[in-house]
């Protein structure tokens, strides 16, 4: 089996709950998005994430269709 090696870098998409939560943006399947919760933040009761404490990061994984606010956290 031969082996390839791949010089890249990944980059994820990473900006603050508030703007993702803001965004029309669809994820790619697979694409993965960065949220920073600052500390004082809220989170929606519609989203799907076990109680934390702020600041804290989430993720969450494209699907192709999904807003990143309808997508469940990783």
């Amino acid at each position: 089996m031969a082996e390839h090696v791949l010089e890249t870098r990944i980059q994820l998409r990473y900006d603050t709950y508030s703007n993702w939560m803001a965004s029309t943006v669809i994820l790619k399947p697979g694409e993965m998005a960065i949220a920073v919760i600052p500390f004082n933040t809220s989170i929606t009761s519609s989203d799907t994430t076990p109680a934390n404490t702020p600041p804290a990061i989430g993720l969450k994984v494209g699907d192709g269709y999904s807003y990143f606010s309808e997508l469940p956290w990783v």
